[in-house]
C-alpha cells in the first residue's frame, strides 16, 4: 500500500513551517496510564534544532498517580534523589500531521537517559522495544493494533468534574448494536474522528456502534494496524471497540 496520508518527513516538514502551514510541534511520550506527556515546540525551533538533538522533560513523569502527584518509592526517580531530566529523542518515522490541531504536527519521543543516553528502561516505549527485539531474536515479527474504546457522554468534562462524575448524561438510550438509524444521531463525532486519524497517517476501514451485555451502548472503529515501534503497516485490520453510554 501507499504511505499514509498525513506523514510527514523532515524535508516536507521544512518546507511546510516555511510556508506558514505548521506552526507548532508536539513531541511526546506515553506515561504508565497512557497518557500523552510532553512539549509544544515552535515549528521552526524543531526542524532547526529538535529534530536533531531533542528536547528534555521531568523525569518525575514516570512516576506520578492519575493526579499528576508524585508517588513515593520509586527507585527511578524520587524526592530523596532530587528530581532531574530525561531526553526526549523524536522518532521521525513517526511524524505526521496533527489534523484536529490547526497548523500542528505530532512525533512520538523515545526517552533516554541524559547521562548514558540508553533507553530510560522504566519507559513504556523503551519496554515495547525490548519486547518487540525479543519476538525478533526469537523469529517472530510483531505487528500492533488499538482497540479505540470509549464511553460518550453529553455532559461536558468542566460539569462532569463539578458534578463528581456522577449522573452524567448519555450520547445513546438503548441497545443499538450495528443500527445505522442511532448510529446517525452521533455521526458528527465518528466521522470526525474517522476523518481526523485517517488525515493524521492512521487508515481507517469502518466505525460501527454495538450493544453492551449490560445494555449499554458501544461503538467500534476499525482501522489497519501497524508493526512494531517503528510503525511498518501490515495488511490486516484492527479491530477496535469505541464504547458510549
Amino acid at each position: 500500500m501507499n504511505k499514509p496520508r498525513g506523514m510527514l518527513t523532515p524535508e516536507a516538514l521544512r518546507a511546510m513551517v516555511a510556508a506558514g502551514e505548521i506552526e507548532t510541534v508536539i513531541g511526546g511520550f506515553t506515561d504508565h496510564y497512557g497518557r500523552l506527556m510532553g512539549k509544544r515546540f515552535d515549528a521552526e525551533m524543531f526542524v532547526d534544532e529538535v529534530a536533531k538533538s531533542g528536547g528534555h522533560a521531568c523525569d518525575y513523569l514516570l512516576t506520578v498517580d492519575m493526579e499528576m502527584e508524585p508517588v513515593p518509592g520509586y527507585a527511578f526517580a524520587n524526592w530523596e534523589l532530587g528530581y532531574g531530566d530525561v531526553h526526549m529523542v523524536p522518532d521521525i518515522a513517526t511524524l505526521r500531521v496533527a489534523s484536529w490541531l490547526e497548523k500542528t504536527a505530532f512525533v512520538v519521543c523515545d526517552v533516554r537517559s541524559e547521562k548514558t543516553h540508553d533507553y530510560v528502561p522504566v519507559a513504556p516505549r523503551s519496554i515495547l522495544r525490548r519486547q518487540t527485539e525479543r519476538a525478533r531474536q526469537a523469529g517472530f515479527a510483531a505487528y500492533a493494533a488499538t482497540e479505540l474504546e470509549h464511553y460518550l457522554f453529553r455532559t461536558s468534562y468542566r460539569d462532569a468534574a463539578h458534578q463528581d462524575f456522577r449522573n452524567l448524561e448519555p450520547a445513546g438510550w438503548y441497545l443499538e448494536d450495528y443500527h445505522i438509524l442511532q448510529g446517525t444521531r452521533t455521526e458528527g463525532f465518528h466521522a470526525a474522528a474517522r476523518r481526523h486519524l485517517k488525515l493524521s497517517g492512521v487508515p481507517v476501514e469502518t466505525s460501527v456502534r454495538r450493544g453492551a451485555r449490560d445494555g449499554r451502548p458501544q461503538r467500534g472503529v476499525q482501522a489497519v494496524p501497524e508493526g512494531g515501534c517503528r510503525g511498518r503497516r501490515h495488511e490486516r485490520h484492527l479491530h477496535g471497540e469505541v464504547r458510549r453510554r
